[in-house]
């Protein structure tokens, strides 16, 4: 296994595994998107046969003196292997969600000792997740659903997109000092600062963080407000694809991130066997 200190590339992937995520993200976002106001969404249609939604999360987050509560991701369990379990979240959609993006001072990550500083308003969203049974009934800290789920399950994949990354980030670090633990991560901001993305990369080898190069939210916090990102990533780039419209959000959309890993052009395309590690 290469360390998470080692620079990978596209091909350094397992692709149809990261491909795999990155749907699993996109069908929190059609799940969200199909009633945004509905904190107890159905899967869509072709969700895959071999995984079933158990949990439901939802957020209370507050920003300034405004807050609101949304569905923002899923617990899904493989029928096929009980034991590995998969944590998805969504990315940023509402405005109080863009106004959490924006909050870039540094708090103490308390869930984990030693951990360092974490972005303030991703941190806050965490810390106000909760999870729910597919009714919607029975609301749980998130704390507790992940205590559970770490405590039952062999393997733990983390997935998520933008802020969602951010969300699966924190989640990872706490997961990972319990059971064997993975994240996918497609757009992912700065999360912490030096400490913590040491202690996450520590803890966290098979850490794979996909970038669109074009893409400023990779690049945000910034490293001037103390922010660093956890490990090199894997670059990809729509700039290669003229199907793919350049602008900030074509750049940042899960779409674009679907697209070209649906389509990895000759100088990202998978070997015949390639290392999951980066």
């Amino acid at each position: 296994m290469m360390s998470s200190s080692i620079a990978r590339t596209a091909t350094d992937i397992n692709w149809t595994e990261t491909l795999f995520w990155a749907k699993m993200v996109n069908y929190a976002y059609e799940m969200y998107k199909s009633s945004p106001c509905n904190l107890a969404p159905l899967p869509p249609a072709d969700f895959p046969d071999d995984w079933e939604v158990e949990i439901l999360l939802i957020v209370h987050p507050v920003a300034v003196f405004f807050t609101e509560t949304k569905f923002i991701g899923y617990v899904a369990r493989s029928t096929s292997d009980p034991t590995h379990v998969a944590v998805i979240f969504r990315g940023t959609e509402t405005e109080l969600e863009w106004l959490l993006d924006a909050e870039f001072g540094l708090v103490e990550f308390t869930e984990v000792p030693h951990a360092g500083y974490t972005e303030k308003g991703f941190t806050e969203c965490y810390r106000t997740l909760y999870g729910t049974n597919t009714d919607g009934s029975n609301e749980t800290p998130f704390t507790e659903v992940l205590a559970q789920l770490t405590s039952s399950s062999a393997k733990i994949t983390i997935a998520g997109h933008s802020l969602g990354g951010a969300l699966a980030i924190l989640t990872g670090i706490c997961s990972a000092n319990v059971t064997q633990t993975e994240v996918y991560t497609y757009a992912a901001p700065m999360t912490g600062d030096p400490t913590f993305s040491s202690a996450y990369c520590q803890s966290i080898p098979d850490n794979y963080r996909v970038y669109n190069e074009p893409d400023i939210v990779p690049k945000l916090p910034g490293e001037w407000f103390g922010f660093v990102q956890v490990g090199p990533g894997i670059p990809l780039n729509s700039l290669d694809y003229p199907t793919i419209g350049h602008s900030l959000k074509d750049y940042h959309s899960i779409s674009t991130y679907l697209y070209m890993l649906e389509h990895p052009t000759s100088s990202n395309a998978p070997a015949p066997h390639v290392n999951q590690s980066n």
